[in-house]
């Protein structure tokens, strides 16, 4: 028994070595062009880089913009005051061109000097607000990248209101026409620009601006020549200032916010809404 397996292991052993054993087929050596155009044309390559987040504005580029739409604006909104006689200017007056008799008579286009510095340092205030309160809470997108549209109807909307306060000033008493221009003031910022950085804006706009006017104006008194008294209200009601002025600074909050945002993300990056 003991030999009949021993033949049997010995026959099942020759049988394995002389069954076929597979052919490995081995590729020819490649020349190094070869290799390369391989690499190019491997699934594996990495393509190009991702396209990254839109760059902003170089802060110089946006501050600058931001100070030329302030400094351009100013002079257009105050001519309507100082051209409806709401205030009238002692020092550094620039008066250009007669005015027709529906204008009111006078000079078609009046401001001062020192206007548009003002209005560029009030609109690089309001940008700078605007940026660190929208870091802290970010606005939705179609007001974090506002399109040309929104941030021009804001802008449109703050100079009919700057207009109107004027068209107000010359029949109703100041504390009446700041109880008709606030809800206005309010449903402006809530109509194009209803975030929480641009309500601060406009709240710290409708307080530093009438304080800073409380200074160019003299105090109301407080100061002696020839500090402030650059120029006067018509009928002031608070330190010589008038008090409807409040809620025209507060609504230059929202217009201002989008016009810095929009600078700021490229002019509007393309940006609906």
């Amino acid at each position: 028994m003991r030999s009949l397996l021993v033949v049997l292991c010995a026959l099942h052993a020759s049988h394995a070595l002389q069954a076929p054993r597979p052919h490995l087929v081995t590729s020819p050596p490649r020349t190094p062009l070869e290799l390369r155009r391989s690499l190019h044309t491997s699934p594996l390559r990495a393509g190009p880089p991702a396209e990254t987040e839109e760059r902003e504005t170089p802060t110089a580029q946006w501050l600058a913009s931001l100070a030329l739409a302030g400094a351009a604006l100013g002079p257009v909104c105050d001519n309507f005051h100082s051209a409806a006689g709401v205030l009238g200017y002692t020092k550094y007056q620039i008066a250009l061109g007669p005015a027709p008799d529906w204008w009111g008579g006078g000079h078609l286009f009046q401001t001062a000097y020192w206007v548009p510095p003002l209005f560029a340092l009030a609109a690089l205030i309001i940008g700078g607000i605007d940026a660190v309160v929208s870091s802290q809470r970010p606005p939705p997108p179609e007001l974090e990248k506002p399109s040309g549209r929104r941030v021009a109807g804001a802008v449109a909307a703050f100079v009919a209101l700057y207009a109107f306060s004027a068209l107000l000033a010359t029949g109703l008493a100041p504390a009446t026409e700041a109880l008709v221009l606030w809800p206005l003031a309010v449903l402006l910022w809530r109509a194009h620009d209803p975030t929480l950085a641009s309500f601060v804006a406009g709240a710290a706009t409708a307080v530093g601006g009438p304080a800073i006017e409380v200074a160019l104006l003299g105090g109301g008194g407080l100061f002696a020549e020839p500090f402030g008294h650059l120029y006067a209200y018509g009928r002031p009601d608070v330190l010589g200032v008038e008090s409807w002025i409040l809620p025209v600074y507060f609504a230059g909050g929202p217009a201002v916010a989008l016009v810095s945002r929009w600078l700021r993300r490229g002019a509007g990056g393309g940006a609906v809404g």
